[in-house]
């Protein structure tokens, strides 16, 4: 495949191309922004823009976040607390409140881009009214201490669940205490009385206790990539199962969850794995539940620098790590001179791939030897629209 220069962008319709991402968002439905890697800067930035227009205009009601479940819920109190009683008056300590719920999450995101993200929406937030504040949803199943420690406050008792709170082993039988013990928690929240417990609040437990299940089922019970895969489908499970009945919903994950891919991660995976079935992505998934009100927007960069820890280092940090370069013949590369901005993909020429793929870490060495080794043959029919960023920026 050979590259579109700028005489070949003649080929585009420019006022079809350039996107209003409120034009993609469905009815109610999913609107899903991936990203290139997980430490773009400008990635961040351009989805926390589109974030907070929707949010402004009130065409969403939640953004759902590629994040534990559990955080999520410390996250969303802090975003939607009153902006009265006294709240403005003690700006500075509810925005300790927001950061100390943020230090809980994942490392991937600790970084000031998301950070201004979240105080600029729970700002946004205290100028609506209680019942249009934008509600943060965490969809992923991993830090089940986090579930633990939620469930504990909340009033339930079970040694069990202590030991998990305080990351203490459980041996070599410890995915089965687990899913006992989240077991006891679910019936217990079953029982409850409606008169004691509102139903709201049982819902929360019972999904608090699912998410340890899912954690155990897909993170010590299953092998190398079958539990990767498997949590694709409990991230989509979770967020139809918490999907608002008025209101849009925007989903902040990776690429390649987002994308339609019946075979998520296969051609990446094929050299060190023996997997003879399809392996669906979280998109895949929302798509067959959701159909046309699910639309995912992936995002591709060209060169750059990301934030990612390098195994060549041989430090943990995470750190600016030089992109692979682009080869010939990856979608990147055949659009690399495109214009940048928002496009639908029927208006662009279709690519089959392979394009990039970057998570959270990035060795240096491997990928001056071996770019193709970040990439994944995935085609761009994956996205209903992509946003083609220029250069990636390393988020801080």
């Amino acid at each position: 495949m050979t590259t579109l220069h700028a005489r070949d962008a003649d080929i585009l319709d420019t006022e079809r191309s350039c996107a209003d991402p409120a034009d993609l968002l469905p009815e109610c439905g999913v609107l899903a922004l991936g990203e290139p890697t997980h430490g773009s800067g400008n990635a961040f930035a351009w989805k926390w823009q589109v974030i907070l227009d929707l949010a402004k205009r009130r065409l969403i009601s939640t953004l759902a976040f590629e994040e534990s479940f559990a955080v999520g819920l410390a996250v969303d109190a802090s975003l939607r607390q009153e902006s009265d009683a006294g709240v403005l008056a003690a700006e500075s300590a509810s925005r300790s409140a927001l950061d100390d719920a943020w230090d809980r999450a994942s490392s991937i995101w600790d970084t000031r881009d998301v950070r201004a993200g979240l105080h600029a929406l729970q700002t946004l937030n205290r100028s609506l009214p209680p019942e249009r504040r934008i509600r943060f949803l965490g969809i992923d199943v991993r830090k089940p201490h986090e579930a633990a420690r939620q469930l504990l406050s909340r009033g339930y008792e079970d040694a069990v669940l202590v030991n998990v709170a305080e990351r203490t082993c459980l041996g070599e039988d410890e995915p089965e205490q687990m899913l006992a013990a989240a077991g006891r928690i679910s019936s217990q929240a079953r029982s409850s009385s409606s008169a004691r417990v509102p139903d709201d609040e049982r819902a929360t437990d019972l999904l608090l206790a699912r998410q340890i299940t899912r954690y155990v089922e897909t993170y010590l019970l299953q092998p190398d990539f079958a539990g990767l895969h498997l949590r694709e489908r409990c991230m989509a499970d979770t967020l139809l199962e918490n999907l608002p009945a008025v209101g849009g919903t925007v989903l902040w994950a990776h690429n390649e969850h987002v994308g339609r891919a019946e075979d998520a991660f296969g051609e990446a995976a094929s050299a060190g794995s023996s997997r003879s079935t399809a392996t669906p992505s979280m998109g895949w998934f929302l798509a067959e539940h959701l159909g046309p009100r699910y639309a995912p927007v992936g995002v591709l960069c060209t060169t750059g620098e990301c934030r990612a820890v390098d195994p060549a280092t041989g430090e943990a940090g995470f750190r600016s790590v030089s992109l692979p370069p682009i080869r010939p013949g990856t979608t990147e590369h055949a659009f690399a001179e495109l214009p940048r901005g928002l496009h639908r993909t029927r208006d662009l020429p279709s690519h089959p791939g392979p394009r990039r793929f970057v998570g959270w870490q990035l060795d240096s060495d491997l990928a001056s030897s071996d770019p193709g080794a970040f990439e994944i043959q995935r085609p761009t029919s994956d996205f209903d629209a992509l946003q083609l960023l220029g250069p990636s920026i390393a988020a801080t």
